[in-house]
């Protein structure tokens, strides 16, 4: 899944993340970033984010990061 998820979005080309909110704004520009093709609709990019975040995937931290309380 993480070579799909990088494939679609291009997460792991560029600096690991330091938070969770990173994550979450580098999905919310994906469309903005990558113009060729459909558009990522944002509930699938939400989806992927969670994904990145659950699994802990390409972050200076080697642990996922911890969920946040609401």
């Amino acid at each position: 899944m993480f070579s799909y998820i990088n494939d679609q979005t291009g997460f792991a080309g560029g600096d690991k993340f330091e938070n969770e909110a990173e994550v979450r704004d580098y999905f919310n520009d994906v469309n903005n970033l990558f113009t060729d093709g459909e558009p990522i609709p944002q509930n699938i990019l939400d989806e992927m984010a969670q994904m990145v975040i659950d699994n802990g995937w390409w972050m200076r931290s080697v642990e996922p990061f911890e969920k946040e309380e609401i």
